[in-house]
């Protein structure tokens, strides 16, 4: 049976609680005004969650897609959309914390996504999958 083999124990744990997170803020967010579009993001965050647990081999693919889209591209794009719009007013209500949540979101995106490559290996005997 294969399985997803975590080279770095660190890392590991990162992700558990980086997920851990993203899903506290999120249902914070959800109960702080009951829109059911918020559970997307739950859902998909859950499911990433059990596929970490368990060390299900499909979790370097989904981890590789979701830091991807939701992470660099996202936030990519949101950085970049308030740099158009702070160069259209000519810098003149230029706030540089309107780009630290985005740049710390685009930099763990980054960093994830790199270290996935590295650190995942997919085991195909499930005797010597230790952490």
């Amino acid at each position: 049976m294969k399985k997803a083999k975590f080279l770095n124990i660190y890392f590991y744990y990162f992700l558990i609680a980086f997920f851990l997170l993203l899903i506290a803020s999120n249902f914070y967010y959800f109960f702080l005004d009951f829109n059911l579009t918020s559970l997307f993001p739950i859902i998909i965050q859950l499911i990433i969650l059990l596929m970490l647990i368990y060390r299900d081999y499909r979790v370097k693919l989904v981890m590789r897609i979701w830091s991807g889209f939701f992470l660099i591209l996202a936030n990519g794009l949101i950085f970049f959309g308030r740099l158009l719009k702070e160069f259209s007013s000519g810098f003149q209500d230029f706030y540089f914390k309107n780009y630290l949540g985005c740049s710390f979101m685009l930099i763990i995106g980054v960093v994830i996504f790199l270290l996935n490559e590295k650190l995942v290996v997919i085991s195909e005997n499930n005797e010597s999958v230790k952490l």
